[in-house]
């Protein structure tokens, strides 16, 4: 799996968290931020993107803490679908439709 460079990974960041939230700028306040964001994401780029795409709903702050669970920011609406699937599954008495 190929791993970005510091650098790269946070211009790749800022590249798409403005693709997302057009008002997005890395400046000195959130580049701190950003970075952190980066180291804990190894530099991995679909990750990258990832997290970048929540930056539509999250600040970068919210998103850095959100990583102390690691990948789950990342994976988190698809778990939730999931849940709610299950959970009408058993409502409707275990009749799914495929």
């Amino acid at each position: 799996m190929p791993v970005l460079p510091e650098e790269t990974a946070i211009a790749l960041f800022a590249e798409r968290a403005k693709a997302v939230q057009g008002r997005f700028e890395l400046d000195e306040r959130n580049r701190p931020i950003v970075t952190v964001i980066m180291r804990g994401l190894d530099g991995i780029p679909l990750a990258i993107e990832l997290a970048a795409s929540r930056v539509k709903l999250l600040s970068v702050d919210r998103i850095a803490e959100a990583l102390d669970e690691r990948f789950t920011l990342l994976v988190g609406a698809a778990v939730r679908r999931s849940r709610a699937s299950r959970r009408c599954a058993h409502s409707s008495g275990g009749a799914m439709i495929s």
